[in-house]
């Protein structure tokens, strides 16, 4: 009787939405069904822990020993926000070593056959329906290749990023894509790589900014109208493609 007065009081409480900024405050319960405005912290619905009162002192944590964990649901079921969009689907950036030692090692062959079952598992709400994951390709070696896989090309083109110093992601559409939509120029991209990553005869020079990278891409891809970017230490200017001269196209 107790929890289920419990259950039925926060229900009753949860008018508002709630805000993942404000300090000290308890979501929601799991049974209620309620609204979230993002602030900047996760949402309940992604992270919630098992207690939301912890001891402040070591001495009074070895008294409780009250148990402190996270349930983490990454995937979990994205509503519609204040503004009634819904939110952009999950994506995965594949940053692909193509240095000498690693073409040298076989490991980037091992990444072309094994690229097509890695796409064919995607995470995905429903096993009986296609994934939503959009996906990106970014290979490297000593300077940076972005692709566009965009599933209206008859081809895949290939952007090469010379300046790894004043990184910028000179795409923005047909970077991160959906992949049923665009299978075939995937697909057709695959055995580019391994041709050109064969020719290439150079050392890793940039993987200290591959993370950096990973983290501007989806900065660019969910924030098109964002006019600059803060990275380490400098301003940096927009990150439209037609913005910048120091990088080219190949086909």
């Amino acid at each position: 009787m107790f929890s289920y007065r419990v259950i039925e009081d926060d229900k009753a409480k949860t008018t508002e939405p709630f805000t993942t900024g404000v300090r000290g405050q308890a979501p929601p319960l799991v049974t209620t069904t309620f609204q979230v405005k993002d602030q900047g912290n996760a949402s309940p619905r992604f992270v919630r822990c098992t207690a939301y009162n912890m001891p402040c002192t070591s001495d009074m944590a070895k008294q409780s020993q009250v148990p402190l964990a996270a349930v983490i649901k990454p995937l979990a079921t994205l509503p519609p926000d204040e503004n009634n969009k819904v939110p952009e689907p999950p994506a995965f950036i594949f940053l692909i070593d193509v240095s000498y030692n690693a073409v040298k090692s076989g490991m980037v062959n091992i990444v072309c056959n094994e690229l097509k079952s890695l796409l064919d598992l995607l995470p995905r709400e429903n096993p009986e329906m296609d994934s939503v994951v959009r996906v990106g390709f970014v290979t490297y070696n000593k300077v940076l290749h972005f692709y566009n896989v965009k599933s209206t090309l008859a081809q895949p083109q290939m952007l090469v990023v010379s300046d790894v110093s004043d990184m910028f992601v000179p795409l923005l559409d047909g970077f991160l894509v959906n992949v049923n939509e665009s299978r075939q120029v995937i697909e057709r991209w695959v055995p580019m790589k391994r041709t050109l990553a064969c020719k290439q005869n150079t050392r890793l020079e940039c993987v200290q900014v591959v993370l950096m990278i990973c983290s501007l891409c989806f900065s660019v891809c969910w924030s098109r109208s964002q006019r600059c970017l803060q990275t380490p230490g400098r301003q940096r200017r927009s990150s439209d493609p037609s913005s910048r001269q120091d990088w080219k196209l190949l086909r």
